[in-house]
């Protein structure tokens, strides 16, 4: 299992190996899409780096003093260094992910991409080597499935294909999995990404001990999230997080909201019904984590992850990248059986072909019915992965040890 219960080296030779594998892989898979896409010939397009160019813009609004919530400040600072966002609009996130973006933003436009791009293969890297690192008794052919598969997630190439910040994030939730640091790392990822908050709760684990810890993470949370606005006096526009829960069918929201919003249904309240279903799925992932508190940190890490994945308001396909750590913590602690080789393969699947559907548009028209299934199968990928977690959490045994005469719960 991925749980640190022993003297586990953070990084092993073959863990590191792997990584590499995954880096060189996923750089492959990168560059061979950058490759398609141009071949159709269309320039300015195709939404390379797409992400990426609205962290750079904020970051050099905020050097010329300005508001990067600001939509027509943004698309200036945009349109004047001879790139565009495809959706357009404002910053949408915490400021804290702008300011870290400062010194690339001193950059023109392409070298600056280049270097975040490295910089998010080496993140991808580090992460998969933490991951791998503790699993013992593991073939080469795993490994080789395992780094493979991480490599070719669809989420993955997504992400370095758009300029997305999620492997960067990938470490953090690799050190918390593993129980290294995990206030530190579950509140950097929050104040980026909003939802690995939901993994807070893992530390009902801990017992009693868990408590200092959970608000802790907290309030460095809620302090790293709105101090960068406090102290640069900008803040998004008034309405700005209610909007996140509006009807949105565009394509790349690959949430519960997305799934509601492309239905065939006239009228269907999406909000609601999102709220409600969201609701209804957290309630017992929550009443399980609780309920078994003397379960693994890691398990019960993975599961609240995988929620906060799927039930997030608005996540796109790239930010299912988190799902690498869930996954693969499944897999660790999973019988490694030809039947959990087909789960974890079919939930890997259905997530990943979302990128076919999404690269190949006439796959979303049709059949409404037909093309909304198609538009929301990574929604699908993640549910089942979430169930497969909540089974293992719900049917592995207790991880409370004795040492002498004191019970310690396993981190």
């Amino acid at each position: 299992m991925i749980d640190p219960a022993g003297g586990d080296r953070l990084l092993s030779r073959v863990g590191v190996l792997w990584g590499a594998w995954s880096c060189a892989l996923a750089a492959a898979a990168l560059a061979i899409a950058v490759a398609v896409v141009r071949a159709r010939d269309r320039p300015n397009l195709d939404g390379l780096f797409n992400d990426f160019y609205d962290y750079w813009a904020a970051g050099r609004i905020l050097d010329r003093g300005g508001n990067p919530y600001d939509a027509h400040l943004m698309g200036n600072v945009l349109t004047a260094a001879g790139v565009h966002s495809v959706v357009g609009g404002a910053y949408s996130y915490p400021l804290l992910l702008a300011e870290v973006a400062r010194p690339l933003a001193a950059l023109p436009p392409a070298p600056a991409a280049a270097l975040f791009t490295a910089g998010s293969l080496a993140a991808l890297w580090l992460g998969v080597a933490l991951l791998l690192s503790p699993l013992r008794h593991v073939s080469a052919v795993e490994l080789l499935g395992l780094a493979t598969a991480a490599a070719l997630f669809a989420p993955v190439v997504g992400t370095l294909y758009f300029g997305q910040v999620n492997l960067y994030l990938l470490p953090l939730l690799a050190l918390a999995a593993r129980g290294v640091r995990p206030e530190a790392g579950i509140a950097a990822a929050t104040a980026v990404k909003l939802y690995p908050g939901a993994t807070a709760l893992a530390f009902v684990t801990r017992g009693r001990g868990g408590v200092r810890p959970m608000l802790l993470t907290a309030g460095a949370a809620l302090g790293l999230s709105l101090l960068p606005n406090a102290l640069a006096g900008v803040w998004p526009q008034r309405g700005g997080v209610l909007a996140m829960f509006r009807p949105d069918p565009f394509w790349s929201n690959e949430s519960i909201n997305g799934w509601l919003s492309r239905l065939p249904q006239p009228g269907l309240p999406v909000t609601p019904a999102m709220v409600a279903g969201c609701v209804l799925l957290g309630a017992p992932v929550v009443a399980l984590v609780v309920a078994r508190r003397d379960r693994s940190w890691a398990g019960a890490f993975a599961l609240l992850l995988c929620y906060g994945v799927v039930a997030a308001p608005k996540n796109s396909l790239w930010n299912f990248a988190p799902l690498l750590v869930a996954g693969m913590q499944w897999w660790s602690a999973s019988r490694r059986s030809l039947g959990a080789a087909g789960l974890a393969g079919l939930a890997w699947a259905l997530v990943t072909l979302q990128g076919v559907v999404d690269a190949a548009q006439g796959l979303r028209e049709g059949q409404p019915v037909v093309a909304g299934t198609l538009a929301s199968v990574a929604v699908v990928g993640g549910l089942l992965l979430l169930g497969m977690l909540a089974h293992q959490l719900l049917t592995a045994p207790a991880s409370v040890r004795r040492l002498g005469r004191h019970r310690v719960f396993a981190a």
